[in-house]
């Protein structure tokens, strides 16, 4: 019979105490990377003077305030909080450019923390993302908490509170009584410290969600996110529209059978401004009725699209 305070000691030994270890090298990590990014942006900001950077803080907080209650008083409450949280608001990453060497600081921490293994582990198996060895950018895989809770147009209302200043193209259409979404965006995250872009491909009304996806469609402006035969096939390369430099290409790394609801590929590089980048990719599809429904849809939204020879493959550029 096995002592059970043996058998404790051991499983302390074989599983909590290498946890812990984990846990603690993670912390460690962690706290690194925010420390030395504090020192970076300490030094960059004595570099400029702190007086200069504290006036242009001053002068950027000035200048949004007046802003801000220009619109306040110019619009409905509704239109204020649409305006806010949209692109043409507040940006948080040109406020965080105010302070000289913080978007690199923030790039710096997020990648110093996805180093650890444990931490990218753990943000992988409930987020999603994954960093990309050798080409310098995140994607998604599938199986990610947001593949099982869609899409809302609430979701681009909380984006700004968290670091995001995208621009989004909306493109919805309906075929044989299903009804899709494709979302385009692109622009800063992190506050300013990466850039990049998504292309994602969401469905209502296929049942192929299960009755989770059922009860949350009955949510007006919910879409699930595509599954199954539903699943499309995307790449996107983003790029400088000024001076045409390509940045990188996601040509749909991520998707288990190369077929993916969400194409995402973001690059911790405060060197870029969001309002310089751009987005090409390529769709294809299955049905050649959903693809010409989808391009069209694109073209009347303004986006530069083309359906191929083979009735299957759109390829588009924006914006």
């Amino acid at each position: 019979m096995t002592n059970p305070l043996e058998a404790a000691r051991q499983f302390y030994q074989q599983t909590v105490h290498p946890f812990l270890e984990d846990v603690g090298g993670a912390v460690s990590d962690v706290g690194g990377a925010v420390v030395d990014a504090g020192g970076d942006v300490v030094e960059a900001v004595r570099e400029e003077g702190v007086f200069n950077v504290a006036g242009d803080l001053a002068r950027f907080g000035a200048r949004q305030t007046v802003d801000v209650l220009a619109q306040l008083q110019q619009r409905s409450p509704a239109d204020f909080v649409d305006w806010l949280t949209g692109p043409e608001g507040p940006s948080f990453a040109d406020a965080t450019a105010q302070v000289p060497g913080l978007q690199q600081a923030i790039g710096d921490v997020i990648d110093g923390a996805m180093d650890n293994p444990m931490v990218a582990g753990a943000v992988g198996q409930a987020f999603g993302f994954e960093y990309v060895p050798g080409r310098d950018f995140y994607t998604t895989n599938e199986g990610s908490l947001q593949s099982y809770f869609g899409f809302h147009d609430a979701y681009d209302s909380v984006g700004k509170l968290l670091g995001m200043d995208l621009d989004d193209q909306v493109v919805e259409f309906e075929v044989d009584g299903t009804e899709y979404r494709l979302e385009l965006w692109q622009g800063s995250y992190g506050s300013g410290g990466a850039f990049g872009g998504e292309i994602g491909f969401y469905t209502r009304h296929t049942g192929e969600r299960g009755p989770l996806g059922d009860l949350l469609e009955r949510i007006p402006g919910y879409y699930s996110s595509a599954a199954g035969d539903d699943q499309i096939e995307m790449s996107q390369t983003i790029y400088n529209t000024k001076t045409g430099e390509e940045y990188f290409t996601n040509e749909g790394l991520g998707a288990d059978d190369g077929e993916h609801y969400w194409n995402l590929a973001i690059r911790t590089d405060p060197g870029v401004n969001h309002e310089d980048i751009g987005q090409r990719g390529e769709l294809v599809l299955k049905d050649p009725e959903v693809a010409q429904a989808m391009c069209d849809a694109m073209v009347a939204q303004g986006i530069d699209a083309t359906l191929g020879d083979d009735g299957l493959t759109i390829t588009y550029d924006w914006p």
